[in-house]
């Protein structure tokens, strides 16, 4: 992905060709793919489904982040590729709500919810909002979003 954080399509299924000697060289046994397509799609016809696929295929383990897309009626399932791929272990957020205990922790704004092909996604949730962790003071999120870090979690 570039700078901006975009790619195309493209450039999702060239990172996911993988070829067998390379993967037995490095030992790749899982790809994470923290990204979703553009628009929402049948898995039937994405290129970036088919490119996790053929991964699966040859043996390696696909992570992929559901995207926790939510609309103004309500949490919306997970409708891009690759996170809404049967193959593919989609994992969505946990709000954790900053304590310690669990007893009050719950998804993300996004809910189990079937796909447009009928898979329940995600899988797996981890925690994934209010995250702390050092951010350089001059980083988009801290500049465009200030309301979204603190200065106690900024570097400099």
């Amino acid at each position: 992905m570039n700078d901006a954080g975009s790619a195309t399509v493209a450039d999702v299924v060239a990172a996911g060709r993988l070829d067998p000697p390379a993967q037995a060289e490095y030992n790749i046994k899982v790809a994470n793919f923290s990204l979703h397509a553009a628009g929402p799609a049948s898995i039937a016809f994405d290129p970036i489904d088919k490119a996790v696929e053929k991964l699966w295929l040859s043996g390696v383990v696909v992570v992929a982040a559901a995207g926790n897309y939510r609309t103004t009626d309500g949490p919306s399932g997970v409708p891009f590729a690759p996170g809404n791929d049967p193959f593919v272990i989609t994992v969505g957020a946990a709000d954790i709500h900053n304590t310690i205990s669990s007893a009050d922790d719950n998804a993300a704004l996004l809910r189990i919810r079937l796909t447009r092909d009928g898979f329940r996604k995600p899988e797996i949730s981890a925690p994934g909002r209010y995250m702390i962790g050092p951010m350089p003071a001059n980083a988009t999120l801290a500049t465009e979003r200030p309301d979204t870090s603190s200065p106690a979690a900024t570097c400099s």
